[in-house]
């Protein structure tokens, strides 16, 4: 009995030991969930948050296997400034801080580089004098923190190339690393102003330098939202290599639905209680609403890592992604350019980049997120993509954020149109009124709209296009304004 009871005994010491491991671990991601808009590698490394180790899929850019600079453009909230400090970190030499992922069992000579790493989402201005002192100020607070001597100047493209010359002359290797993060974001702010053009060449000269001082470079990485024509970076950096829509990086930023599985089980299982249905059932409600980004026809879709962590962190299912500002060149662009969401075709060539000064209001929903690839197919040379939203959370962002904006209406009253066209297509449906029609052979467009007697328009539209008998809907749920 002895022996009964002190085993007994150490299982209760044992058990406690595991529950209070465990009592402490929930307390870390709690805190790391809090802590979700902090995107420095180093701090979610040292303060044990969870990471979604990536370091697999970005070890061909950092390994000079196929290139040494590169263009990624992602919508914003997607993970972009995270993936510019992992590979600060990583030129840092920082292997510490790769314990245990992936990276630290691949082939790396972890070399030491200086790294310049531009900010250039906190450069908007309303003039480009404003703009200049800003990035002025921000080279020569660069130049403080890399301790390097930097002669002042009042052309930001002087100073920049005197700062990469001077940070190569310092590196052991004389090459150094550069990290661009939101290069467009001062361009964003003035596309459909008079504005955009000054913006446009002032980027042009200052990017320019990436190109002259390309060889003092180890390693480039730029990203942004938008690819922007006769901006240097893509007009004379023949070099750049742009993997926004590359296979083999589709999912280096978003997480993958094993990903999700593998990382956060307890997390879906609390969401799981708090909703009352199984864990199968909670994932499958984390798909529908922040699933469905895909960067490449043939690749599996992503969730959007800021939305999913706002999610579990809640356990609650809402929309998180428009929890910031609407952009306002979205909005006055629509206005002057409504799309027909019913049908959202685009060829590819329009899809990669576009004009400052001439915007495509297709190619900027896709690159800000609230459109996504549906489906792909090509015809010779010609290769198009159907885009649609890419989850109900972008679906609802637009009705009750972007589409009243540019319409007019209240976000109340586009839900409502929305419910009012969804219900005319059920009728449709229910009462079969295009069953005659059959066995035609011939396609068909069933049409559900809602009309607003007030504006004395057509304020809601469902399209959904069916072939013969197949009864084959494309386009489902998709909307019109």
């Amino acid at each position: 009995r002895t022996n009964i009871e002190r085993e007994e005994q150490e299982w209760q010491l044992q058990r406690t030991a595991i529950e209070q491991f465990n009592a402490l671990r929930r307390e870390l991601f709690e805190t790391a969930w809090r802590l979700a808009d902090t995107y420095n590698f180093e701090g979610l490394i040292t303060r044990g948050y969870n990471y979604v180790d990536k370091t697999e899929v970005l070890y061909p850019l950092i390994n000079d296997s196929i290139g040494s600079q590169f263009f990624l453009s992602r919508p914003r909230r997607f993970g972009k400034s995270l993936l510019i400090s992992t590979f600060k970190s990583l030129f840092q030499g920082r292997r510490d801080l790769f314990t245990g992922l992936a990276i630290d069992s691949l082939e790396y000579d972890w070399k030491v580089y200086p790294v310049l790493h531009l900010d250039m989402g906190s450069m908007q201005a309303p003039t480009i004098a404003e703009f200049e002192e800003k990035l002025l100020n921000q080279l020569m607070s660069l130049s403080k923190e890399l301790d390097i001597e930097v002669e002042k100047s009042s052309i930001p493209s002087i100073v920049f190339t005197r700062l990469c010359e001077a940070l190569a002359a310092k590196s052991p290797h004389k090459q150094f690393v550069m990290l661009v993060d939101e290069y467009d974001k001062p361009l964003l702010g003035t596309l459909n102003t008079p504005e955009v053009i000054k913006f446009r060449d002032a980027l042009k000269s200052f990017y320019s330098v990436i190109k002259t001082k390309e060889s003092l470079m180890r390693f480039t990485f730029i990203t942004g939202i938008s690819k922007f024509s006769k901006v240097s970076i893509f007009f004379d950096l023949n070099n750049l290599i742009d993997i926004s829509m590359s296979a083999q990086f589709a999912t280096l930023l978003g997480y993958t639905h094993d990903e999700v599985k593998r990382f956060f089980p307890d997390w879906i299982e609390k969401l799981a209680k708090t909703l009352g249905v199984s864990s199968d059932e909670a994932f499958a409600e984390i798909v529908k609403w922040y699933d469905g980004y895909k960067f490449h026809h043939s690749a599996e879709p992503v969730i959007n890592p800021v939305s999913l962590g706002s999610c579990l962190r809640d356990s609650e299912l809402k929309t998180y992604w428009s929890s910031t500002a609407v952009p306002t060149f979205l909005i006055d662009i629509l206005k002057n350019h409504p799309l027909n969401f019913a049908s959202v075709d685009i060829a590819e060539e329009r899809l990669d980049m576009y004009e400052p000064d001439k915007p495509d209001i297709t190619t900027l929903l896709y690159q800000t997120g609230y459109l996504t690839i549906k489906g792909f197919y090509q015809f010779g040379a010609l290769r198009k993509y159907d885009l649609g939203f890419p989850n109900l959370e972008v679906q609802n962002s637009f009705i009750t954020k972007l589409a009243p904006a540019y319409t007019g209406l209240e976000p109340s009253t586009a839900e409502s149109a929305q419910i009012a066209a969804a219900e005319a297509m059920e009728q449709i449906k229910g009462k079969d009124y295009a069953g005659k029609y059959a066995l035609s052979g011939k396609r068909m467009t069933l049409i559900g709209i809602s009309f607003s007697s007030e504006k004395r328009t057509i304020v809601e539209e469902i399209v959904e296009e069916m072939e013969g008998e197949n009864t084959r809907c494309e386009g489902e749920g998709k909307k019109v304004k």
